[in-house]
């Protein structure tokens, strides 16, 4: 369940590329084209997997909007840890991670 709500032109120096920025409210895959998420956890736990982390050099953003008990759990793909752990578990809202690859794993910067 994602929307779209808009991403970045890619005008002016840089690589061109865009940043696509979308509100979630179930499970969902993250891509190179699906950077930066706003989940809304209100109809029940939501779980982000990462994309590899293999070849992957984008940052990757998840926030947490709501204020429901729900967690946002987020997880590497295929066994990838985030910070040598297999998960980063969001409760607060208004609370985000941002994550970084190093090749093999995920890191939270």
């Amino acid at each position: 369940m994602l929307k779209s709500l808009g991403g970045g032109s890619g005008s002016g120096s840089g690589s061109g590329a865009s940043t696509q920025f979308s509100d979630v409210t179930g499970n969902t895959t993250l891509s190179a084209s699906n950077t930066a998420v706003a989940v809304n956890a209100t109809g029940g736990a939501v779980t982000i997997t990462l994309p590899t982390a293999v070849g992957d050099t984008n940052l990757y953003t998840i926030k947490k909007t709501d204020s429901s008990a729900n967690t946002v759990t987020v997880v590497g793909n295929g066994g990838q840890t985030i910070d040598a752990s297999a998960n980063a578990i969001i409760t607060q809202q208004y609370t985000s991670i941002t994550l970084k690859s190093d090749n093999s794993n995920w890191f939270i910067i």
